[in-house]
């Protein structure tokens, strides 16, 4: 009976033990879920985030691509704008040498048209000095006379030449003016191709702008 008693009170102690096991298991189990809980949600904010910073990484890509093709069509406007600038420079280039071309050869033909015009005033003054000496010499002898009357016809004759040298000059006043025309020509062409360098170089210096900002962005 007392082995029985005794036996009783030990099992009862060890149900009493394997109660209080039992509990710390349970306790232990549930605090394991919990952990695991957790640490599905801290996995899927993980993946969340990983997805997040993809989706920020393909963006960033595709943005530097797009800043490198704009790069690269600037580039090419620049060398575009470059070379249109280098041409408008050699055509001011060549109008300034056909202006000072045209400059000389107006110098050339206004020696021209005074040369002339100095010829058909001596001519000129030739006549009257000898038609003033003919008159005041009226009474002087006829063979004389007729020695004036040839010298006149002779300056006649001049003058009519003379005549060739006025519709020379006159042509060559036509010319002038077709020149000094044509040199206002070229000085407006000057004008534009100056305007248009000025706007190139602004253009250029805005892509070189963008470029650097683009560079800085990289």
């Amino acid at each position: 009976m007392t082995n029985i008693s005794h036996n009783l009170k030990v099992t009862r102690e060890e149900n009493e033990y394997l109660k209080v096991k039992l509990s710390q298991v349970s306790n232990e189990v549930g605090m394991a879920h919990n952990r695991v809980q957790e640490f599905k949600a801290d996995s899927s904010q993980l993946i969340e985030k990983h997805n997040e910073r993809e989706a920020e990484i393909s963006a960033l890509t595709q943005m530097h691509e797009g800043y490198h093709t704009e790069s690269s069509n600037l580039e090419l406007e620049l060398d575009s704008l470059q070379n249109h600038k280098r041409d408008l420079e050699e055509k001011i280039k060549s109008s300034t040498t056909e202006a000072k071309e045209l400059g000389q050869h107006n110098s050339g033909l206004q020696n021209q048209i005074f040369e002339h015009e100095m010829k058909s005033k001596e001519r000129q003054e030739e006549l009257s000095a000898i038609l003033k000496k003919l008159k005041d010499n009226e009474n002087e002898s006829s063979s004389k006379i007729s020695d004036l009357t040839s010298q006149i016809n002779n300056l006649l004759n001049d003058i009519e030449q003379n005549s060739e040298y006025v519709i020379q000059i006159q042509t060559l006043k036509e010319k002038i003016d077709i020149k000094a025309l044509e040199q206002e020509r070229i000085l407006e062409d000057r004008e534009n191709l100056a305007m248009q360098i000025r706007t190139l170089e602004y253009e250029i210096n805005t892509i070189k702008n963008k470029m650097s900002d683009l560079a800085y962005l990289k």
